[in-house]
Formats: structure tokens, C-alpha cells, sequence
């Protein structure tokens, strides 16, 4: 597919050498459109905003996402570990992970793959939940 595409619009930006004199001379200096080198220019064009421009885009959000990181943030690190978030400085967190006064990590602020606002938990049906209405629903027969 990407090699008739190519071809396509070889055919269609390449436009035809220009005729020589009346005397049968053939040459002479090709067309912008036909020369290999502004094939190339469009190709990295076409490379950067397919390729790097979302890439630079990802990157803006993911640092806007870091720095409005706060306390009380749900966050989920890029190890997989999730808690809240207890304590912010410049580089790092730390992140209560588990009720345990000693369950709290330290991480390198980058180490978060996403964050969670505070009030994502509340209103959410947990599995927890699930497993109490089971039993209400038993205790009834």
C-alpha cells in the first residue's frame, strides 16, 4: 500500500521535463515538483506531523499532568502501585498505599503513569459492593 501510494504521488507532483529547442535537444533544467529532493521535503513533512507533533503533544500533557499533581491525589505509579498521594515536593512523593501508619512509599514524581482526581472514588460501585448486596439477596431466601 505505502509503495503505490508512493508511486501515486510521484505521478501526480512530478510534472514532465520540460522539451528541449526545435532542434531535438532534450534536457534542460526539470520542474521543482519532479525533483527527488522536494519528494524528500514532503515525505519529512509528512514524517514530522505524523510522528513528532503528537509525540510533543503526549509529552506537554503528561509534564502538565505531573506538575498538578496535589495531596490527596489517587494515583497509580508506573510499577502498578496505587494510593493516595500524602506529601508533594519539587522531585518526589510520597504515597499512602494501605492503612498501615509504615504503608507509605516515597516515589520519583515521573514514576506516576496517572493520576486520579480526589473525588473519583466517590459515587463508584466497588466489588466490595457487589459481594454485600450477594449477601443481602441470600439472606432473603
Amino acid at each position: 500500500m505505502h509503495a503505490s501510494w508512493a508511486v501515486m504521488m510521484n505521478n501526480v507532483l512530478a510534472a514532465p521535463a520540460p522539451m528541449g529547442a526545435p532542434g531535438g535537444e532534450e534536457g534542460g533544467p526539470q520542474s521543482l515538483l519532479g525533483s527527488p529532493l522536494f519528494l524528500i521535503v514532503i515525505m519529512v513533512m509528512i514524517f514530522y506531523f505524523l510522528v513528532f507533533m503528537p509525540q510533543r503533544r503526549r509529552d506537554k500533557e503528561r509534564r502538565e499532568m505531573l506538575g498538578a499533581v496535589r495531596k490527596g491525589d489517587q494515583v497509580i505509579t508506573s510499577g502498578g502501585i496505587c494510593g493516595t498521594v500524602l506529601k508533594v515536593n519539587e522531585t518526589r512523593v510520597v504515597v499512602k498505599v494501605n492503612d498501615d501508619p509504615a504503608g507509605k512509599i516515597e516515589f520519583v514524581r515521573e514514576a506516576i503513569a496517572r493520576v486520579e482526581p480526589r473525588d473519583a472514588g466517590k459515587g463508584k460501585h466497588t466489588e466490595h459492593d457487589d459481594d454485600a448486596d450477594a449477601d443481602e439477596d441470600d439472606s432473603d431466601k
